[in-house]
């Protein structure tokens, strides 16, 4: 009797083990099975044509992915070199919900087999304005970067007849932040090198601030306050705003041409600050008495 009843106190303590073991066992198996049914990104973004991606399936699929490393492909079709799904997607051209789920510090760095970063692809396919906008904040200095043909990102998007100037605007803005652009030597060869690439004339539109800046570099204006007003106009109603202080830096008397109220020229100057030398702000705020009343 006593080794019976051992026997079903043994029986009864184990049972709410065996019964949690096989909770266990089949949460496992559903949730393995549910990981197999789940496409990968490779998987999902291996396509001829983005007619052929889910993309709310690559949103979830990308939303799983935690680690940074998920996010690079280990070789894309035979090219056997790393890539970026973040890349792979601009180059189908998915929408921005997509691209939003794809960019990573990592992703957004990350070479293809032509030497193209996420920029780069962004200028070269039918992308909207709002999606290079947003590669383009990710990682600004990728707009200073060359593939292995030497292109940055700017020469790609002045071949692109789908590019709208906005985004045209938004990338040279960003070039012109390096130092060795900012010549006409830079810009005139840059013309150059897009005409001979595309073996066509740069169009008209994209021609003007290329122009603009050629002339604003070879300093053949000092005294030609009309046609350095109508930079001017052009870069601010552009937001090119570095070729606005270009403008300022090397015609720093412009400034009196442009008829800012007191209270606007203040602010105008604690912004140029930040772009500006110490000696043009001098030349800057010269016979501007009122600026400098009570200070």
């Amino acid at each position: 009797q006593e080794a019976k009843n051992d026997t079903q106190n043994t029986d009864i303590e184990n049972m709410p083990k065996t019964r949690y073991s096989t909770q266990r066992a089949t949460s496992s198996m559903s949730a393995s099975k549910k990981q197999k049914t789940t496409p990968s990104l490779y998987e999902l973004l291996c396509v001829r044509s983005k007619y052929e991606v889910d993309e709310a399936a690559v949103i979830q699929a990308a939303q799983q992915k935690l680690d940074d490393d998920d996010r690079i492909c280990p070789y894309w079709y035979h090219s056997r070199i790393k890539s970026s799904f973040l890349s792979r997607a601009l180059e189908l051209g998915l929408g921005i919900d997509v691209i939003k789920a794809l960019i990573s510090p990592v992703a957004i760095r990350q070479k293809d087999h032509d030497g193209c970063f996420a920029l780069h692809r962004a200028c070269q396919g039918e992308a909207s304005s709002e999606v290079l906008t947003t590669v383009l904040d990710a990682w600004p200095d990728a707009a200073e970067h060359e593939d292995y043909d030497m292109k940055t990102p700017l020469h790609y998007l002045c071949q692109n007849r789908y590019a709208s100037m906005d985004m045209v605007h938004k990338v040279l803005d960003q070039w012109l932040i390096l130092e060795h652009n900012r010549s006409s030597h830079a810009v005139d060869s840059f013309i150059s090198e897009v005409e001979n690439q595309s073996q066509e004339d740069l169009r008209g539109d994209i021609k003007e601030p290329l122009h603009y800046l050629s002339s604003l570099f070879k300093g053949n204006n000092n005294q030609n306050y009309p046609y350095l007003n109508d930079m001017m106009t052009y870069f601010i109603n552009a937001n090119l705003w570095n070729g606005v202080w270009l403008v300022i830096k090397t015609h720093p008397s412009i400034v009196k041409t442009m008829e800012l109220q007191t209270t606007i020229k203040a602010d105008f100057l604690f912004t140029a600050k930040e772009y500006l030398y110490l000696p043009t702000m001098m030349i800057l705020i010269k016979n501007e008495p009122e600026l400098l009343e009570g200070v």
